[in-house]
């Protein structure tokens, strides 16, 4: 059986990965002009999302099953002030039906 910090090192480098992948594509899409601006806004939205969810998994802060932004970085505040002031911007990725 693995230990407890094990696992919680696997599920974030796991959730970190999908993250990368997410932020590639979008930036991928992005490169490939306007056309695709609304799927790289999704996959920006996605990385941000899994990002945000990892750090709270890394913390060991419990989080709701959400797409909300706002609501992942007020959790990941308790734990990283510092961080989270810098990560305000990413709100504006909030789907509209959060």
């Amino acid at each position: 059986m693995k230990q407890p910090e094990e696992v919680k090192r696997e599920f974030t480098r796991q959730r970190l990965e999908k993250a990368n992948g997410d932020y590639s594509t979008s930036n991928h899409l992005l490169s490939s002009g306007d056309a695709y601006l609304e799927a790289a806004t999704f996959h920006a939205q996605q990385a941000a999302e899994k990002y945000l969810k990892a750090l709270l998994v890394w913390y060991q802060i419990e989080f709701p099953k959400t797409h909300d932004l706002s609501l992942l970085i007020s959790l990941a505040s308790s734990r990283s002030p510092e961080l989270v002031e810098s990560l305000s911007a990413i709100q504006l990725l909030n789907p509209v039906w959060s």
